[in-house]
């Protein structure tokens, strides 16, 4: 039996493709294995949004061939330069028949059940994107935006309720453009949630247009709807957003926050971007206000990385690395002193954890609006939805104590 390694770089886009070629490529002529236990081919679904997601990929193709000298290494995903460590260079549409060629099988693969130590489901809705803002490399390496079909969305999320997970979460790359405009991703939501009953329906990164009245609404309505939004900001400062490409203004998407705060419970986290060129102090300071203003629990930084074929590479006034650095450590740790702020609202209140694994000893897993729990418990909680009591903040998250009935 060939035995396969697939490992994900990158968004959650990424890692939603490989659960479907997990799924695909698992039958009984190939076993999913681990790194460690020698497999014969290695796929690798490459990320390049960032010179350093490129220089990680470059790393870990170097350490898989030393650990591994016999497998085939296939490089795939949003990175298609040849690299000398590995054996095959191949677009997504063409990975399937490419593997199939190497087992020698024509036949279509059998589909397993929930795999052990998932409870989250990734489910692509959307591809490729149509903005071309100036920083980013993605509609170049994805192409132009596509929308699945709604009846293929909704036959997924059956078949991943029918697996036995609690959640799915829609994933694209410009997920307001779902659609084609009547039905669009409202729309999409209410299908969800009338013909399926997973528990729980998370959406991913969000541009923070794409919020409206309408969407709030829905969420206010159905606590199906995970209470969490990750906004694909960018910045807080109106000039860089423009020098971006990003229509909109920081002062409109607070006033949107704040419509946004009659959702129970709501968390916000979002995507920021640190020296991009021309940025000064008074722009950076600009970044910090939006982040202590919309009360962001969690804060995903970068720094800017220029990518050959984009605006952004030819502008002047290229922020040194130095500089760089330091504003991405200060931002860090204004980000968390502002998430400790926020979850402190949470301490003692009791609430729903979708437990995914454990960890040091513990179970640890997500709530609905996308706090990290963490239970001490002797029962078997793997996916198991709990009610919870948050005692104490812990790690990057809540210490917390199961309160339900079955719990002693």
């Amino acid at each position: 039996m060939l035995k396969l390694f697939l490992i994900t770089f990158g968004c959650k886009l990424n890692q939603a493709e490989s659960l479907i070629w997990q799924e695909k490529f698992s039958s009984h002529d190939i076993k999913i294995v681990s790194e460690k236990q020698n497999p014969d081919l290695i796929i690798i679904n490459a990320c390049a949004v960032t010179a350093k997601a490129e220089r990680e990929l470059r790393q870990k193709i170097n350490q898989l061939r030393r650990t591994n000298p016999r497998a085939k290494i296939i490089i795939t995903g949003c990175y298609l330069v040849k690299n000398k460590g590995a054996d095959y260079c191949v677009s997504r549409d063409k990975l399937a028949s490419l593997i199939l060629k190497l087992i020698g099988k024509t036949k279509k693969a059998s589909l397993p059940s929930r795999q052990t130590g998932r409870t989250r489901a990734l489910v692509k809705i959307q591809d490729g994107c149509n903005n071309f803002c100036a920083y980013c490399i993605v509609p170049f390496l994805r192409g132009r935006l596509k929308s699945k079909s709604i009846k293929n969305i909704i036959q997924e999320v059956k078949h991943r309720e029918g697996q036995g997970y609690q959640e799915v979460v829609l994933v694209g790359t410009d997920l307001q453009k779902f659609g084609d405009g009547e039905k669009d991703l409202i729309f999409l939501l209410k299908q969800i949630l009338k013909q399926t009953n997973i528990p729980r329906i998370r959406l991913s990164s969000l541009w923070p247009t794409a919020i409206n009245q309408t969407l709030i609404n829905l969420f206010k309505n159905n606590p199906r709807l995970c209470s969490h939004f990750h906004l694909s900001m960018q910045s807080g400062s109106d000039q860089i957003l423009r020098q971006m490409g990003r229509h909109y203004t920081v002062k409109k998407v607070l006033q949107l926050i704040k419509k946004m705060r009659a959702i129970s419970n709501l968390s916000l986290t979002a995507d920021l971007i640190v020296g991009f060129p021309g940025e000064t102090d008074k722009d950076f300071k600009q970044t910090i206000k939006f982040v202590q203003a919309a009360k962001l629990i969690k804060t995903h930084i970068f720094k800017y990385s220029p990518r050959p074929g984009t605006r952004a590479a030819k502008m002047a006034k290229q922020t040194p690395e130095v500089i760089k650095k330091q504003r991405s450590q200060v931002l860090a740790q204004i980000a968390q002193r502002t998430s400790e702020l926020v979850k402190q609202k949470y301490l003692n209140k009791k609430i729903g954890v979708l437990v995914e694994h454990k960890k040091d000893g513990l179970w640890t897993g997500l709530t609905n609006n996308y706090l990290r729990v963490y239970l001490k418990s002797a029962r078997q909680l793997e996916n198991q939805l709990v009610l919870a009591r948050l005692i104490e903040l812990w790690q990057d998250g809540f210490y917390g104590r199961i309160i339900n009935n079955y719990e002693d």
